[in-house]
């Protein structure tokens, strides 16, 4: 089992108060503006089906 990211230091993680809630591991999208470190930076996500599996809906190009 994965440690939460609170454990490690990271900010935001799930607050326990919706029962569908959960956090991002690791961002693999690399030129992502929320993307800092692989570590997700947004305040919240939406997750949206992209053909057979999940995408982050979120997702924003990084400013060059």
């Amino acid at each position: 089992m994965q440690e939460h990211p609170m454990g490690m230091g990271a900010p935001g993680g799930a607050t326990g108060q919706h029962p569908h809630e959960a956090w991002v591991g690791t961002c693999s999208a690399e030129n992502c503006a929320y993307n800092n470190n692989t570590h997700c930076q947004a305040p919240t996500i939406r997750v949206v089906r992209h053909e057979s599996h999940a995408d982050c809906g979120t997702y924003e190009p990084a400013k060059s």
